[in-house]
């Protein structure tokens, strides 16, 4: 990633370059077992439509560490609203779907989280 590119290993603490060194490594260990009824059936009238494109997203968001960012300038400011949580939404909204309002987001937050 062109962002990350300016930062050099060498300035990461050794602790948070082993971690994530670790992490790559380890990747996803165990099994997961999912047991689905084929009977079983929706409610009708129920909007049970969820993205889940987003967690890519997600995982880039954090690997660039704007919640950290977000939230320690929120610790200074006295908000009492979830900064990180609208920031989310916003840009996962721009990105996923054609540009609307910023209310039209916020009435469609139910498709992320």
């Amino acid at each position: 990633m062109m962002i990350l590119s300016r930062f050099s290993k060498q300035k990461l603490p050794k602790e948070r370059l082993q971690k994530k060194q670790a992490a790559k490594e380890g990747g996803l260990k165990g099994t997961i077992s999912l047991q689905i009824d084929k009977n079983e059936t929706l409610d009708v009238g129920t909007d049970n439509e969820r993205n889940f494109g987003y967690v890519a997203l997600s995982r880039i968001y954090h690997e660039l560490e704007i919640d950290k960012f977000i939230k320690n300038r929120q610790r200074h400011a006295n908000h009492q609203y979830d900064a990180n949580a609208i920031m989310r939404l916003l840009v996962f909204s721009r990105l996923l779907y054609p540009p609307d309002s910023k209310k039209k987001d916020w009435e469609n937050r139910e498709r992320f989280f």
